[in-house]
């Protein structure tokens, strides 16, 4: 199992991205984690804010996540260690039920 809290911001994005991929969620990365990695951290960003590139479900999104760790608490998808989290503002936040 990989430790989330030694990933760095764009391994952690790559990872969820790609264990969503796998359950048939398509994403892309946007927003500020993307200038977080290409500045090497000279901005921070706190959240990976992922557009759904096809359809999908916030049940579906939240039953991938949680079978790597995060847990849905009002919109946001957290951690224990409280790592950047997966968002997805082109909902407002939200995805269909």
């Amino acid at each position: 199992m990989i430790s989330l809290p030694e990933l760095t911001i764009g391994e952690l994005a790559a990872y969820i991205a790609e264990h969503l991929r796998s359950k048939m969620i398509e994403t892309v990365l946007v927003g500020g984690a993307c200038i977080s990695i290409y500045s090497f951290n000279e901005y921070s960003s706190f959240d990976l804010d992922f557009i759904i590139t096809g359809s999908s479900t916030r049940q579906k999104v939240r039953a991938a996540l949680t079978e790597i760790n995060f847990t849905e608490e009002n919109r946001y998808f957290i951690t224990p260690q409280r790592l950047p989290f997966p968002d997805f503002p082109c909902y407002g936040g939200y995805l269909p039920r």
